[in-house]
This record gives C-alpha cells, sequence and structure tokens, in this order.
C-alpha cells in the first residue's frame, strides 16, 4: 500500500477523506440501527408475571412466587407459610425482600434466576434466555420468594412529643420527608442518599448513607427500634443498639426482613447551602480537608478529566434564617431525555473517534450533569449557590415515574461505589489523576477523550459497628462513589472509554482495600478472585452466627 505523498493532490486527499466519512457514517447507522434491535430484545424481556425489574430495566428477576404483603402480619404469614412449603417438598427456600423497581446495580434483590442486558458474551456464548438458568439444579431444588414491599408505605404512628414517627419499610425516602414536614418535623441533615425514590427498608439493609464527616450519615443513626420478621416466620422488636439491630442494618436481609421503622427526628430547621463551583482540581485534597473543618456535611463532584470540581457544603440552621429556595427536581421532558439518549448511543457506538460531531451534545451534559450542577434553585428558578431551604427539602432529589429512565432515554448508571480510609485519599486522587492522563488521554496525545456523563462524588461518614456494613470497623471512611451514564440501546456495545473506570475500579478495590456498597457495583467486585470482600469485614463471623439462630 502506498503512503500519500506530496505528488498527491488536493483533490484526490479530499476524496478520500469523504470515502472514510461515508465509511465511517455508515458503521455508525449499522451500529444504530442493531441498537434499536438489541434494545427492543432486552425491554422486550423483562416484564412477566413472576418478575420484576430494576429501575434501570437492565436486571430482571424472576421467582417461583411474587408476593406483595401490606403488613408486618402479612410478611410472616407469607413467610410462616413458605417455609412450610418448601419443607413438604423437601425443597431449599430463598427469600428477598424488595421493590418492584429495585435501584440496586447488583443482583442482590434476586432470590432466583436473573437476566441481564449486559451479559458476559463471548465467540461461544450465544444471546442468554431470561429461562437460561431456570432449570439448573440449584434453581429445581430450591423454591425462590419474592416479597415486594410496595404496598408497606405508611406512616403508623406519630410521637410529637418525642419527635419520633413508625413508619413501614417500603415507604420512599421523599414520602417520609414529606411525612416529617406535615408533623412539624426535620430529617436530621446528611443521614439520606441524595436520591429520593428509594425506600427506607432498602436503604437501611444496604448501608446507603448521605455524607456526614464522623457524625450523622446514616439512615441507621436515627433509627431507635426496628421491627421484623425471622427467617422461620416469626415477628421480633429490637432496640438498634442491641445485637439484632447490628445485624439487620446494612445486613442486606441475611438476617431478617426489615418491615418497620421507628425513627428520631428533630424540630423543624433550615439548612444552609455554600457552593464552591467549577474550581480547579490542582489542591483537591487540601481543599478537602479545609472544608471538613466549616462543615461535616460535604458533597464534592469531581470531574477529573474536565479537572474541576464543585461543592456542595451544608449545615443545619435556625427557622430564623429566611429561606430562598429548596433542592432540584430530577424531571426532564420526554423529548430531552430521548434526544439525550439517542446522542448517547451515537457518541458511545462512534468507538474510533471519526464523527466528532458526536461529542458536542455529549460534552454539554457532561458539564450540566457534573460540575455544572448545583444542589438547589431560587424559588425564581435560578440556581442557588448560597442560601439556606428548609431542611426536609434541602436532602434529596426525586423524580417519580418521570425519572430520565422512565422518559424514553432507554440509559442506566454505571455505578462503582467505594469506601477508603480519608489518610488514604490524597494518594487515591493522584492515582486517578495518572490513569486518566495515561489511560484516556493516552499521555497527552488525546487530550480530547473525556468519560460519559456522570461525575465522580466523594461523600464522608463513620466508623461502624454494624456486622456488614461497608464502614465496619474504620476510621474516617470516604464514600468515592463513580456513576456513568450507558446507553441501552445496543447493550454489547461497551462504554465508551469505559475501560478506565474499570481500572479505578479494581485499583481501589484492591490497593486502596475499599470496601463496596451493597447497594451499588457490579457482580465481579463482590466476586473478585484476590481481593476478597469478606476480608475486608471484621465483625463477619459475629453476623454468620447472628443469622444461624435466625435463619438456619
Amino acid at each position: 500500500m502506498r503512503c500519500l505523498g506530496q505528488g498527491d493532490s488536493v483533490g484526490l486527499r479530499l476524496r478520500r477523506h469523504q470515502q472514510q466519512q461515508m465509511v465511517s457514517g455508515l458503521q455508525l447507522t449499522c451500529v444504530i440501527l442493531s441498537s434499536v434491535y438489541f434494545g427492543f430484545l432486552a425491554q422486550s424481556t423483562s416484564v412477566q408475571a413472576d418478575s420484576y425489574s430494576a429501575a434501570f430495566k437492565d436486571i430482571s428477576c424472576y421467582s417461583d412466587v411474587v408476593l406483595q404483603p401490606s403488613s408486618t402480619a402479612d410478611v410472616a404469614a407469607f413467610v410462616s407459610k413458605q417455609v412450610k412449603a418448601a419443607a413438604a417438598d423437601q425443597k431449599g427456600l430463598k427469600v428477598r425482600a424488595t421493590h418492584s423497581a429495585f435501584h440496586s446495580s447488583a443482583s442482590f434483590p434476586c432470590p432466583g434466576p436473573k437476566f441481564s442486558v449486559f451479559p458476559p458474551i463471548t465467540k461461544n456464548t450465544p444471546w442468554p434466555s431470561p429461562d437460561a438458568d431456570k432449570g439448573s439444579p440449584a434453581a429445581t431444588n430450591t423454591t425462590s420468594v419474592s416479597l415486594l414491599l410496595d404496598n408497606m408505605s405508611r406512616v403508623l404512628s406519630v410521637d410529637h412529643a418525642k419527635y419520633q414517627m413508625r413508619v413501614q419499610a417500603g415507604m420512599l425516602l421523599s414520602s417520609m420527608l414529606k411525612e416529617a414536614s406535615s408533623a412539624n418535623m426535620s430529617v436530621p441533615l446528611g443521614c439520606l442518599p441524595s436520591f429520593g425514590d428509594l425506600t427506607l427498608g432498602g436503604v437501611l439493609a444496604t448501608g446507603a448513607h448521605g455524607t456526614g464527616y464522623n457524625t450523622t450519615s446514616t439512615l441507621g443513626d436515627i433509627v431507635a427500634e426496628i421491627t421484623w420478621v425471622d427467617g422461620g416466620g416469626a415477628e421480633h422488636v429490637s432496640p438498634r443498639n442491641s445485637t439484632a439491630g447490628q445485624a439487620l442494618v446494612a445486613g442486606l436481609g441475611v438476617a431478617g426482613i426489615v418491615t418497620e421503622l421507628l425513627l428520631q427526628l428533630q424540630p423543624q430547621s433550615h439548612t444552609q447551602v455554600d457552593t464552591r463551583y467549577k474550581v480547579w482540581d490542582g489542591n483537591l485534597l487540601a481543599d478537602v480537608k479545609q472544608m471538613l473543618k466549616e462543615t461535616p456535611h460535604v458533597l464534592i463532584v469531581w470531574r477529573p478529566d474536565l479537572r474541576q470540581y464543585t461543592s456542595h457544603m451544608t449545615k443545619q440552621v435556625d427557622v430564623s434564617v429566611p429561606k430562598l429556595g429548596g433542592i432540584l427536581d430530577l424531571l426532564l421532558p420526554r423529548i430531552a431525555a430521548e434526544a439525550l439518549g439517542w446522542s448517547l448511543a451515537a457518541w458511545q457506538a462512534d468507538r474510533d473517534d471519526k464523527l466528532p460531531l458526536t461529542a458536542v451534545p455529549i460534552l454539554a451534559a457532561v458539564h450540566e450533569i457534573s460540575v455544572g450542577h448545583v444542589l438547589a434553585n431560587l424559588y425564581n428558578g435560578q440556581k442557588m449557590f448560597a442560601g439556606a431551604g428548609d431542611t426536609n427539602d434541602m436532602q434529596v432529589a426525586s423524580c417519580g415515574n418521570k425519572c430520565l429512565w422512565d422518559m424514553g432515554a432507554n440509559i442506566a448508571m454505571d455505578d462503582v461505589h467505594l469506601s477508603i480510609e480519608l489518610n488514604g485519599l490524597g494518594d487515591w486522587i493522584q492515582d486517578v489523576q495518572q490513569v486518566i492522563s495515561a489511560d484516556l488521554w493516552d499521555n497527552g496525545r488525546k487530550r480530547h477523550r473525556f468519560l460519559s456523563p456522570g461525575y465522580f462524588w466523594f461523600r464522608f461518614g463513620h466508623g461502624s459497628g454494624d456486622f456488614l456494613s461497608h464502614t465496619s470497623g474504620m476510621k474516617s471512611p470516604v464514600h468515592v462513589q463513580l456513576s456513568f451514564m450507558k446507553a441501552l440501546h445496543n447493550p454489547l456495545v461497551p462504554s465508551k472509554y469505559g475501560w478506565v473506570l474499570d481500572i479505578l475500579e479494581q485499583l481501589t478495590l484492591c490497593k486502596y482495600r475499599a470496601r463496596p456498597h451493597w447497594g451499588k457495583n457490579h457482580q465481579r467486585t463482590f466476586t473478585h478472585p484476590s481481593c476478597h470482600v469478606k476480608d475486608r469485614l471484621p465483625l463477619w463471623d459475629q453476623m454468620m452466627a447472628f443469622k444461624a439462630t435466625t435463619d438456619p
């Protein structure tokens, strides 16, 4: 093959360039058309009478029995009946309590066979059927039962004098906050995750958290009492500081099913926010340490590929401080959601950067979703960089059934969530920057590259005595979360530059002996052949001993 030399005409150069663009365009068109087919295939397998799916519709669970209890008594009766039926049939029994649209990115909510739109495909592996593992020996010898707690979403009692509220475990965080406001109470700042469409039971069972450096930072911090059902169907009520409380909080439902929570709330308050917007990340560690001196409630949104971060610092203040606004919702018009989904699919399919125009809308989304995003809006609709709002209005964002993934975007979030010690954060930041420079930017030769829309989050917590908590035995945990969008139009097309995130996932898990969040991460995170999660949990044996007494 002869290379183009000085003797070739400009016209020949132009024609070759046009031909290359035509080939690239045809390749991209083929990929997108195949995306429609595979996306339809993935979506068409997600709904059956005996199944339920993740909110992103990327994982579906299949059970022999799917039940929807409305009370603790229902849960106890259902479990007792299934235990007796399994014994009569001489079968094992696996029960999971979850929600009909769960938000776990792993398959812990599945007691039986599962189907993912991201299968481990090889050249010798056909596209899997949702029924692929239903006939396995483990499946046929074990009855799988799912208890969907969607109907368990009520307030059961309110004690205004003690500022306590008893609620069912299927209630959403956003609904609980509204009920607290109706009762003239505030939920303590920092104890809740930022997304309001999670259930209280799910948040408690996975150890999900907000941000609070060595102070209130998890739902378990405001729980006074837990009502639960054991593996035989017996009902229990246990104080939070009991052995049962240590097993149930962040316990994944291994020891029993949490059905009700008694929450310790506070008098009404307001919350002040201060935003540091699009700051250069060259002094990130020093900036983190300074912010934690000012308030324990810090959320940092970082984009190392943009060399910028935005931080949100919050603190509770008296109700005498005027309210200026409230937290943003996550609503997006359907046309905008669909446009983002198709733009992401096109950019993701252009793996060799042959069509640079596909990057334009994605780069805009990258900024808006990460460092360009603020925590709250003023009442006039403008961004609130500083000011106060009602504490209950400043804790979570919600979108109900109008979330991005419900509005035609066909997008899932790829979540990696790991906890490391604060004294290792500086080295970790340097490692991330080195990986970005070497692997994403190819040592400066491809500086135009950027990761998918999403963000690196830093949140802060405290060590825990709960048996399976991912902060069990830690001193000053930092929760580092890598959440990035992935188009579902063609599940077989990998995330663009996704290998960079894969490197960071394994580096964090292994080099920094990180603890994975039970409600996030890939299956592979929990089954790494060398970096074992069990070895990171110092109270594992206590959990197994307790489980033996409640779920033999």
